[in-house]
Parts: structure tokens; C-alpha cells; sequence
């Protein structure tokens, strides 16, 4: 009879435990204040469910909603982490702009490759001007039906990412909004630490899926810059370069078109083409 009961403790103790090291269960959260204006990203009661807000990891934000006016969300000073976001006002050609005082907006997910789709009725400005970092790899998605900008500073953290323009309706990712703005080639988080990030087309090795990506911005030195990786050609993908760059990382290219709209504008480093598509240059 003791040893049932010690085991009955420990048995419960043991579930106990598993019960408190099991996590959070992802939530998707849709926006709930349609007037607009400028809000709080962290305010439960803005969102739907109203229990919390997106920002952990696999949080889904849902921001493509009738808008009645423009959208300021300020995402707070400290760091929110989500898994996807779809942005754009459904209502009217309104601005959504995810703007902060402090913190960064860090995407995330667990289950697979994190995403932003930017929607919403035609004439519709859809802005990221949070710090942006990349915490897994980021596909800007095929569903997105109007451009995206992510007009503020350009990061990755932990180890080398990927940006993925997957938009392949016409739309233009545009990263930047002029030689104040950073593409950081260091992990945002830990700045002595260098890596690769690389920022990719939609893979059409036929050339007959225009995809444009713009940049607007410079890239920092130490670590490397990949437009365009290994087995990630397009021959109709377009990146606009905008800015003379000062930097010396290294830059690795594909088989794409490129617009140098300034000079140096691939740097003042390496300039390298993808190993796997040498042969087929110039095709």
C-alpha cells in the first residue's frame, strides 16, 4: 500500500512535469480595431482572440482586415516574435504600416519556413518599418497581391537565413528606403558574429516567372550578401540595386538580371557567380 502511494506521487509529480514543459500552442490572431489609426501591436484587446497578441514563435498575425482608415502599428520597444503575417486593408486602398520605438520584429516558425503575404484591394501600401530580422528562413508568399516594403533595417540573427521573394504576380519586394537603411550581414542580436544572408527569387530555371526585388538600401562588411543562391536561378528575376555601396563583404550573384543604379553598387568587395550556374551564363 506505501509503495502504491509513493508511486501514485511520483507518477503525478512526473505528469506534473510534463505538463509544465509542454509549450505554448501557436495562435492565430486576426486585427480587431477597423478604424485604423495608431495602435499598439501588443494590446490584447486589438486582436481576435483578445486572450493575447502574436509574439511567439508559429503566432500567425492577421492585419489583412476592412480598414477605414490608414494603420499604424507600433510593435513596442522590446522584440515581438511571430511566424506569419498577412498585411493589407481589404476595405479600401488604406496604408498598414508595422512601424516600432524600440524593438524588433523577428519572424519565426517552428513547423515550417515563416512568411509575410501582402494583400489587400488595389492601391494598398503595405510597410514593414520595424527593424526586420530573420530568425528562419522567410518567404515573402506566392499569394501576396500587392507590394511589399520593408523600409527599415534588414537582418538575420543566429546563424545564416534566407529572404525569399516568392511573388510571382507582377508584385515588388523593395527592401529599404535609402542609404540610412541597413542590410546586416552580422547577427543583429550577438554583433561580432558574421554569416551569410542571402535574398532569393522565385526558382524558374526557364526564366518565365518575372520576379523584382529592389534594393534600397546598404549592406554592412564582414559576412556575405547572396542574390540569388545555389540552385536558385531565374532569368527573369530582376534585383535593382539603388545605392552606391561602401562595403567590403562579399557578394555572390546568379543567373538573373541585375540594374546597378549607382555606383559600386555591388560593393567594393569579392564579386562571385553561383558555382553551380557558371556554365550557363551569358545562355
Amino acid at each position: 500500500m506505501v509503495f502504491r502511494r509513493v508511486a501514485a506521487v511520483r507518477l503525478a509529480a512526473l505528469a506534473g512535469l510534463l505538463i509544465v514543459a509542454c509549450p505554448a500552442a501557436a495562435v492565430d490572431y486576426t486585427w480587431n480595431v477597423p478604424a485604423g489609426g495608431v495602435q499598439q501591436w501588443t494590446t490584447a484587446a486589438n486582436w481576435d482572440p483578445n486572450t493575447g497578441a502574436p509574439t511567439t514563435a508559429d503566432d500567425s498575425a492577421n492585419l489583412g482586415v476592412g480598414l477605414a482608415g490608414n494603420l499604424t502599428l507600433d510593435i513596442g520597444a522590446t522584440d515581438v516574435t511571430v511566424g506569419a503575417i498577412t498585411i493589407g486593408g481589404t476595405a479600401g486602398p488604406v496604408t498598414t504600416d508595422v512601424n516600432s520605438t524600440g524593438g524588433n520584429l523577428i519572424l519565426n516558425s517552428n513547423a515550417a519556413n515563416a512568411s509575410i503575404t501582402s494583400g489587400g484591394v488595389a492601391g494598398s501600401v503595405n510597410r514593414i518599418s520595424a527593424p526586420f530580422l530573420l530568425n528562419d528562413t522567410v518567404d515573402i508568399a506566392t499569394a501576396s497581391t500587392r507590394d511589399l516594403t520593408i523600409a527599415g533595417n534588414l537582418g538575420r540573427t543566429v546563424t545564416n537565413q534566407t529572404l525569399n521573394n516568392l511573388m510571382t504576380g507582377g508584385q515588388t519586394l523593395t527592401i529599404g528606403s535609402g542609404s540610412t537603411s541597413a542590410i546586416m550581414l552580422y547577427d543583429a542580436l550577438a554583433p561580432a558574429t558574421t554569416g551569410t544572408l542571402s535574398i532569393n527569387p522565385f526558382k524558374d530555371n526557364a526564366g518565365l516567372t518575372p520576379v523584382t526585388t529592389v534594393i534600397n538600401a546598404r549592406w554592412t562588411s564582414g559576412g556575405s550578401l547572396v542574390l540569388g543562391g545555389n540552385n536558385q536561378q531565374n532569368p527573369a528575376a530582376t534585383f535593382v540595386l539603388l545605392q552606391s555601396q561602401t562595403s567590403t563583404a562579399g557578394v555572390q550573384i546568379n543567373r538573373q538580371s541585375y540594374l546597378l543604379a549607382a555606383d559600386d553598387a555591388l560593393g567594393k568587395g569579392t564579386v562571385t557567380m553561383s558555382n553551380n550556374n557558371q556554365p550557363n551564363w551569358g545562355a
